[in-house]
């Protein structure tokens, strides 16, 4: 649900929303009352919305993991727990190396989104990839107040009904992976739900999280140049 607080922010919408129309995204145009009925919890400050009608969310990133986990090893796979520092050429097949061991293999995928940088620089393949920071606090008790995710874009960031709470996540900076979090981001997340809803009381946990972020925008789908054995499947920040 994206709610905007004047006639003017909701008509400057409408060419990212007629765009989303014509690639078949189902969406309604709400009223204020609608927006009431809706969702209660809801400060009076908006004065229309767009509904996105067949969206969904995941309560649970964590099971959903997990359940992804099991699926695998239900059908024969194993997980391995290690950090890949390198992959390379190893006979007719690929090396991928760990502190404490290697992985021999004759296929990879390079699937780790902020961090895939650094895979591929081993490999020999530059890509010009960046980290997006989101932002995240998480309010313990008022994962009630909303019955779907509700965002304002003037404000930057949504609020999300979860198994463990409400997440308010959102805001973005280009800091890399070694920044330490900026206290000043989650404030103005904190601020946000205080005044778009009030009864969500004080965030408990705060994190960050790394997106990874192409120039164009667009993921990096396909086989390694220098190592074909590897197919690489990230940036899809």
């Amino acid at each position: 649900l994206y709610l905007y607080k004047t006639e003017a922010q909701f008509r400057a919408a409408d060419a990212e929303n007629a765009l989303r129309e014509r690639h078949g995204v189902a969406m309604d145009r709400l009223d204020r009352a609608d927006v009431q009925n809706m969702e209660p919890s809801l400060a009076p400050l908006y004065h229309k919305g767009v509904l996105f009608r067949d969206a969904y969310v995941f309560s649970s990133p964590r099971q959903l993991a997990f359940a992804l986990a099991q699926a695998v090893i239900s059908g024969g796979g194993e997980i391995v727990r290690g950090e890949v520092s390198a992959i390379e050429p190893r006979g007719n097949g690929i090396c991928l190396r760990t502190a404490d061991m290697q992985i021999l293999t004759d296929h990879a995928v390079v699937a780790a989104g902020a961090h895939s940088r650094k895979i591929t620089a081993s490999i020999g393949d530059r890509v010009l990839l960046d980290t997006e920071r989101g932002y995240h606090v998480l309010f313990p008790q008022a994962g009630h107040l909303l019955s779907r995710p509700v965002c304002y874009p003037e404000h930057g960031f949504y609020m999300v009904p979860m198994a463990d709470g409400l997440r308010a996540a959102g805001t973005v900076e280009l800091g890399g992976l070694a920044a330490p979090l900026n206290p000043k981001r989650t404030a103005m997340i904190r601020d946000g739900v205080k005044m778009l809803l009030p009864a969500a009381g004080q965030g408990s946990d705060e994190w960050l999280g790394f997106r990874p972020s192409m120039p164009d925008s667009l993921p990096v789908i396909g086989n390694s140049p220098h190592l074909p054995r590897v197919t690489y499947a990230f940036g899809h920040g």
